[in-house]
This record gives structure tokens, sequence and C-alpha cells, in this order.
């Protein structure tokens, strides 16, 4: 177990050292349908409710639904940068490898961060509510920052 942990550290620090031409190299890796999705559920207070979809090309969909600085359907075209900063954040993590479910059902009143994935061939869900490692709470508040942000997008319809 401790030489799996090891093997994934190296892995990841090899990600990390190796240049952007490698990082241009992951992007090429996927189809232009590839996505990631990223659903936060209600709680019992005032939790920011909303769906972001971020497709590989950089195009962008927000519906926010409650509690949000946007309401109702934005869209936003993400920079090449900005697109590559987040999959390759999602590579690292390797998402298909991970659990589906971050929970404790004896904790109650927490929202949900739903996250899929999709790289043109398979889908990954992850429902992220509980006991959520670091790295992939450093994920969500990557997206959280990217879909709560009310620069550059455009209201499509508003509720």
């Amino acid at each position: 177990n401790i030489m799996k942990h090891l093997s994934l550290i190296l892995i990841s620090i090899s990600l990390v050292l190796v240049s952007c031409g490698s990082s241009k190299q992951v992007m090429r890796n996927l189809d232009d349908t590839a996505f990631i999705q990223l659903e936060t559920t209600p709680c019992f207070g005032y939790c920011p409710t909303y769906t972001m979809k971020l497709m590989a090309t950089g195009e962008a969909s927000f519906d926010g639904k409650h509690y949000t600085k946007k309401a109702g359907q934005f869209v936003k075209q993400f920079s090449e940068a900005e697109v590559q900063q987040l999959f390759e954040q999602l590579m690292v993590l390797d998402p298909m490898n991970r659990p589906d479910v971050y929970d404790n059902e004896m904790v109650t009143d927490l929202p949900s961060n739903i996250l899929t994935f999709g790289d043109g061939k398979t889908e990954k869900t992850i429902r992220c509510r509980f006991d959520i490692p670091d790295d992939m709470l450093d994920f969500i508040q990557s997206l959280r920052a990217a879909a709560e942000s009310t620069t550059g997008w455009e209201a499509v319809s508003s509720k």
C-alpha cells in the first residue's frame, strides 16, 4: 500500500515537473467532447446551488438555481490557459480510479459537490460531501472559483 502511494506521489511530481509541452499533450489526448461538470446541491442554509459544465474547447455553461450571484443560464468562453490548468488538475487526480462517493451518512446538512468527467469515451461521476481528500477539495475549490466568478459570463436567460 505504501508503494502504491509512493508511486502515485512520484507520478504526480513528474507530471508537475514536466514542462508545458506535455500539458499540451494532455489536451491533445482529449476529445473536443471532453468535459468537467460541477453540480452543487442545496443545504438547510444558503448554499449556492448550480451546475457548471466546462468543455475541453473552453466553452462553458452555468445554470444558477439558488443563492448564486448569477441566476439563470449563462455562457462563457474560458481561455486555453484556464482550460488547460483545470484539465491538468483533473488528470493528476486520476478520477477514473477514485471512489464514486466521499460521504458519511451520519453527518447531516452538508451540500454535495457532484463532479462528472468525460474524456469523449468514458464518463465518471463522483459525489463529494464529506471526508473528501485534500487534492479533490483543491480541485473542487478551483472549479467553484471558476463557476462562481462573475467575470466573462454572459446571460442567456434570467430567472
